[in-house]
């Protein structure tokens, strides 16, 4: 690209330092400069049009291995850079090295140039050759140019040297921007270097912390490394920050009951139904039901339930109830709660909703309501052997009060 500082200014400078304006193999003649200053005229009115075809009629005029020619074709590389013609720019800037009468610090930015515009043509080996040199050979490379190798060395899947050149580009930066660090990231998403990436997440995170996708990586890390404390810490962190969403506030709940903290889980998850943040849908009460009753709060799993058997006509979660208010003795309301699901013919467990409907008539004294209930009980396998012993408990209870009878 030209720069704000005028073309006529900019040849002026390409002479300094090697004796007068005219008259030694290092600087313009007298025809050239004045060519050459009524294209910058025309560069400064913004005609490039014009000034690309005058300067065309001009550079064949020139003899080779010229000073006046290795300008004019610097001159016709940034036109052509300037007008998005990139091809045309890398070519006239290499013939301009070519010529071998530029000052060795003009050939040295034009390699710069060279490497930029070959990168931006996805002409990755080529551009990536002309950078390294450039930045073997400067003093101070800049930040910016040790990046745009590492996207070089990406794209032709060096993805070992690209880390390397990123990480020296972050370092001279002091920080970088965000596409530094997922460059970065996928370079060691890529060679599987976990332990690596986990520490430039974090760095992401501490630069970037408003950018999800670094939290996620981390987290993808954490699990990938089989860090559960530092995975559930994350997760709670970004759950207090507003990042997850339901899927993800579910996964938090499950690893809350999987390390042992289901009184957490259930905690979370009934505040997200609360609140209407996590859908009230069957399967959510299931787990809500399930983190309950594995923190031993079984009077509070049995409310959970009552209220979504009131908002959601569902055998299995009636079935689900009768068969909590059957383990906590409360015979009655499980009787009804059974003989609801097995109406619904939605239980999911037939066999088992039957022996504990039988069990549930046989404590609140309908012997033979049970007794019928048992018989039925049987044909599921699972519960056959459970239900014969019910029914001949039964029998030998009327026989005894048969015998006991006057």
């Amino acid at each position: 690209m030209i720069s704000k500082m005028s073309t006529l200014l900019l040849l002026l400078l390409f002479c300094c330092g090697f004796g007068s304006v005219f008259g030694n193999e290092n600087a313009l003649t007298e025809s050239a400069y004045s060519e050459l200053a009524n294209i910058d005229d025309l560069i400064d009115q913004g005609k490039f049009k014009r000034a690309l075809t005058t300067l065309n009629r001009l550079i064949p005029k020139l003899e080779a291995q010229t000073y006046d020619r290795a300008v004019s074709l610097q001159l016709l590389g940034h036109i052509h850079s300037t007008m998005g013609n990139r091809p045309a720019a890398i070519n006239a800037f290499k013939q301009a090295l070519e010529t071998g009468m530029l000052p060795a610090w003009v050939n040295h930015d034009l390699r710069y140039s060279i490497g930029q515009l070959l990168i931006a043509e996805a002409s990755y080996r080529d551009g990536a050759g002309y950078l390294l040199r450039w930045i073997n050979e400067e003093k101070d490379p800049t930040a910016e140019s040790m990046a745009l190798l590492a996207t070089a060395y990406y794209r032709l899947g060096s993805y070992g040297a690209a880390a390397n050149q990123m990480e020296k580009a972050i370092s001279a930066d002091g920080g970088g921007p965000a596409a530094w660090y997922e460059l970065l990231l996928a370079c060691y998403q890529k060679t599987g270097r976990g332990a690596e990436a986990i520490r430039v997440s974090q760095r992401a995170i501490r630069r970037y912390p408003d950018m999800g996708a670094f939290w996620d990586n981390l987290l993808y890390w954490y699990r990938h490394a089989e860090m559960a404390p530092e995975s559930l810490a994350l997760q709670e962190l970004m759950y207090r920050r507003g990042m997850l969403n339901t899927a993800e506030k579910i996964r938090l709940v499950r690893s809350y009951d999987r390390q042992g903290m289901p009184y957490q889980a259930a905690d979370l998850l009934e505040h997200e139904l609360e609140t209407g943040n996590i859908p009230r849908t069957e399967a959510h009460y299931r787990l809500l039901v399930h983190c309950l009753l594995r923190a031993r709060e079984k009077e509070r799993a049995r409310g959970i339930l009552a209220q979504a058997v009131s908002q959601m006509p569902s055998g299995s979660l009636q079935y689900q109830l009768g068969t909590l208010l059957a383990d906590m003795e409360q015979w009655r309301a499980a009787r009804d709660t059974l003989e609801n699901a097995l109406a619904s013919g939605d239980t999911g467990a037939v066999g088992h909703a039957r022996l504990l409907l039988g069990i549930s008539h046989y404590q609140t004294g309908n012997v033979e309501a049970s007794r019928d209930i048992f018989r039925l009980a049987q044909a599921d396998a699972a519960f056959h052997d459970e239900a014969q012993a019910w029914l001949r408990y039964i029998e030998k209870q009327a026989a005894m009060e048969r015998v006991k009878a006057p």
